[in-house]
């Protein structure tokens, strides 16, 4: 029981640790001349949602798959710099 606990917070914590990253993503700024504008213009650009939701097949839970491997490169890729 206390090895689930100890998961649930390593998940958690890897939650927060994304919402910051995302948090400066978001605040992200690129020169234009003279000017500092947002790299996004728009929520939009910042998240693209689907189109709809899908009910869960073996395709989703591949690109699930997928997509957490990708989040844990780019958590390993974060560290990587700060360490």
């Amino acid at each position: 029981m206390m090895k689930a606990i100890r998961l649930q917070l390593i998940d958690k914590q890897q939650d927060l640790h994304i919402q910051a990253w995302l948090n400066v993503q978001a605040k992200a700024t690129k020169q234009r001349g003279k000017k500092t504008v947002p790299y996004f213009k728009s929520f939009d650009e910042f998240f693209k949602h689907p189109d709809e939701v899908k009910p869960k097949s073996k395709v989703n839970m591949q690109e699930e798959k997928k997509y957490s491997e990708l989040r844990s490169m780019v958590l390993k890729a974060n560290m990587g710099e700060k360490g």
